[in-house]
């Protein structure tokens, strides 16, 4: 198991409302140090009813095991609105996996030094999304990094998810 966002090809995107400051991979350099808001991708609410998300594109598919978020932790605060999700489509439009999910309106655990890791059973894919809205301490929301941990090795991609409408008759 690897950090696979540290492999070539990776890049990351803001989603719309993210303030991604000119550089979205910075939410991929290895440095979640609290003193990094500055440069990290960000956005503002007043409150937790909405969130903004940040899509990390692996360039191929690979097993995907867990990753781990960090948000600014320099004080005693959680994030609320949060979501962890995988994709192969990258179209997140019901294919995806949840791997953690808040709900709106609800918060996570507190932000520490050590970020949130989250592991959950491989799943081919290439697209990680994370979702979050503000803290505890104040409106913004500081996505400081996400690191994706697999197995090292391409996998194919997964067949399509057939179209139409199916009922299952068993």
């Amino acid at each position: 198991i690897i950090n696979l966002d540290q492999l070539s090809g990776v890049t990351a995107t803001a989603g719309p409302g993210v303030n991604d400051r000119g550089n979205p991979g910075s939410i991929i350099d290895m440095d979640h140090t609290p003193g990094e808001w500055v440069n990290s991708p960000t956005a503002d609410f007043a409150d937790c009813n909405s969130n903004v998300y940040m899509t990390i594109d692996l360039d191929d598919y690979y097993l995907v095991t867990g990753v781990t978020i960090w948000h600014y932790y320099g004080n005693d605060r959680a994030y609320c609105s949060q979501k962890v999700a995988t994709s192969d489509t990258g179209e997140f439009a019901g294919e995806e996996y949840v791997a953690f999910d808040t709900g709106i309106g609800e918060y996570g655990p507190p932000e520490s030094s050590d970020g949130n890791a989250l592991t959950f059973p491989a799943k081919v894919g290439r697209y990680i999304r994370h979702w979050s809205g503000r803290s505890t301490s104040n409106g913004g929301v500081h996505f400081l990094e996400i690191d994706v941990y697999g197995v090292n090795e391409i996998v194919p991609a997964p067949p399509p998810v057939p179209s139409g409408d199916y009922t299952y008759i068993g």
